[in-house]
């Protein structure tokens, strides 16, 4: 209790406190773990918060009556219903549309928020108002709240977001330059998170990407809540390949495939590996290896003599 008395006396004192604008795309989740996430937004210490909720033409009627009930309840809450179903980047960017803040988080429909995850993301700001991306450590939860697996993450490396979305959650990132790359690509659904984060940071140097040390994020995974099916996890892994041949090999241009420069492997477990040729250098490869299992990636280069 004596921090989050500190955190909130820490707040009072501001004279500027941004305004983050948390987004969240809904689809069909257990009416309970949505409750959970929003609950976890409207618990968080840090009060200049937006909701902006886009509810994809959901089919269980409980949806659209429990998100009208929080919306009532407090009127940082915007809901917008989609006639038709777009799927999540196209609702994601519905959400965006509505965000007012200078900066969006991004929550997906069946996590939770820890009660300082805003605060921390605002302080760091306040340090560095320059900052286009925020990052967190993250962890898992079950269906009994029970957490698990925490995922410390390092500072940025563009070789390891090559070969992984180690990023993941929690994201935070300035709206002008999500507004600026055109939001989320439709056709990249199960990787679309991912090849934001490779168009956002082609553009930037690391002095304005922040990792924040701090679990601020729980994953849900349990049954129920959206995880992925084997044929999904296929999905994503043809939508991540086709973000990284465009951002890496294409410079941004869509459907561009991999060159002869270029050499992806794959192999079992989510193990994924780029070789890049450098005709010019003593070092020819660069070789990127990530394990979406144990989320850990490594980057080296291979050499020979020429």
């Amino acid at each position: 209790e004596a921090d989050r008395r500190r955190i909130r006396d820490a707040i009072d004192a501001w004279p500027d406190a941004p305004r983050i604008s948390v987004v969240m795309p809904v689809h069909d989740p257990a009416p309970r773990v949505l409750d959970a996430a929003i609950r976890s937004v409207r618990a968080q210490l840090y009060p200049n918060w937006e909701l902006s909720i886009v509810d994809d033409a959901s089919t269980d009627p409980a949806i659209p009556r429990l998100l009208a009930r929080h919306a009532q309840q407090d009127p940082r809450i915007h809901v917008v219903r989609r006639a038709e179903n777009g799927h999540i980047a196209r609702a994601t960017n519905d959400a965006l549309a509505q965000a007012t803040g200078p900066f969006v988080a991004f929550l997906d429909h069946d996590d939770v928020l820890a009660e300082g995850a805003l605060y921390h993301v605002a302080a760091a700001i306040r340090a560095a108002p320059d900052l286009v991306l925020i990052y967190s450590d993250e962890d898992k939860i079950d269906g009994r709240g029970r957490r698990f697996e925490p995922h410390f993450k390092s500072g940025f490396d563009r070789e390891l977001l090559y070969g992984q979305n180690y990023i993941n959650h929690l994201t935070v990132i300035r709206t002008e330059a999500i507004r600026a790359v055109g939001g989320l690509r439709p056709g990249f659904e199960g990787s679309q998170d991912h090849d934001l984060l490779l168009r956002i940071t082609a553009r930037l140097t690391p002095d304005r990407i922040r990792h924040i040390p701090r679990i601020l994020y729980h994953w849900r995974a349990a049954g129920g809540s959206g995880t992925f099916s084997d044929r999904a996890l296929e999905r994503s892994e043809v939508a991540r390949l086709r973000a990284l041949a465009a951002e890496v090999v294409g410079h941004g241009v869509e459907n561009e495939p991999f060159d002869d420069r270029f050499e992806v492997l794959l192999a079992g477990d989510g193990l994924h590996t780029i070789l890049e040729e450098h005709p010019v250098q003593p070092c020819t490869n660069l070789l990127c290896q990530s394990d979406l299992a144990l989320g850990i990636g490594t980057c080296r280069s291979r050499c020979r003599s020429l």
